[in-house]
């Protein structure tokens, strides 16, 4: 094995003696053997075997590159972090909810001529109309493209006049 040695350096010495050794073949402690013998475990030192190694190398010979501290943040530099986070969130939300509430106006009013919906399905309809004398089955299959998708609007109303001519005649 790759680590047989650091293994046995770890588990070696890591068998129970004295009052914890128990082996399988002995009977298992009464309860109040138990209670004794955690009480003069818990009440007495430890004992420690410390070795002396010289396989191992002081800590600070295995250090070869010095670290690079970072300046430490104040609570009040967090708190200046998170403010501004939330300043941003907030203006965010708040203008994702003016355009909602704008497009919730424009359809509860009765005139739409002031509340026109961006990539809308008159946009399109007006940008063929400009194209000229387009054919019936052309314009059919068209608004089957634009109708159920906005995607398919977006790209339509994007394309320069050439190329819708172009797509139409694909159609």
């Amino acid at each position: 094995l790759e680590h047989y040695q650091t293994l046995g350096e770890i588990f070696n010495t890591t068998t129970a003696s004295g009052h914890l050794r128990f082996s399988s073949s002995q009977v298992p402690l009464s309860s109040d053997e138990d209670r004794e013998l955690e009480e003069n475990f818990l009440g007495h030192g430890v004992h420690v075997d410390i070795e002396d190694d010289d396989s191992m190398e002081p800590l600070s010979e295995t250090r070869t590159k010095k670290r690079h501290r970072r300046p430490v943040t104040t609570s009040t530099d967090r708190g200046k972090k998170n403010k501004s986070e939330f300043d941003s969130y907030f203006k965010m939300a708040s203008s994702v909810m003016n355009a909602r509430m704008k497009m919730v106006k424009c359809k509860s009013t009765e005139s739409t001529s002031q509340c026109i919906e961006e990539w809308s399905i008159e946009e399109c309809i007006e940008a063929v109309e400009k194209l000229g004398d387009i054919d019936g089955d052309t314009y059919n299959k068209l608004m089957d493209k634009l109708v159920p998708s906005i995607e398919w609007r977006k790209t339509f109303l994007s394309m320069p006049e050439h190329r819708k001519k172009y797509w139409l005649t694909s159609l």
